[in-house]
């Protein structure tokens, strides 16, 4: 989100950012679509979220339960984080695509139930 003052943007840089981000996701999107998903070394180079699991509210996220081992994703001493920019889940692959990039999954916090 971006706030709009009369004549100008407020953090012009991160709107500019955003919008690089938005446009690479929705190539990385029509490529999923038309089924390449991520490559072996794409998902070889990708954090792994560890204790993950997924609730779907008005949009998809992504709870993570940090582990004290290796993780990328979490800053230091956290222990909960939500991943709201959520684009894409798939479990059954092993992976998760989020604006900022590909993620693999590692053990699930709990078993997911469909709903």
């Amino acid at each position: 989100m971006f706030v709009i003052l009369k004549d100008r943007i407020l953090g012009r840089d991160a709107v500019a950012r955003l919008i690089d981000g938005l446009e690479h996701l929705s190539a990385v999107l029509r490529a999923i679509q038309d089924g390449r998903g991520p490559t072996a070394q794409e998902l070889a180079e990708a954090p792994i979220l560890n204790n993950w699991s997924i609730e779907i509210k008005s949009t998809p996220s992504l709870r993570i339960m940090a582990d004290s081992t290796d993780d990328l994703f979490l800053p230091k001493g956290e222990t909960l984080r939500e991943m709201p920019d959520l684009w894409i889940f798939a479990e059954q692959q092993g992976w998760v695509r989020g604006l900022a990039g590909w993620y693999r999954l590692g053990s699930p916090l709990a078993p997911i139930s469909p709903s």
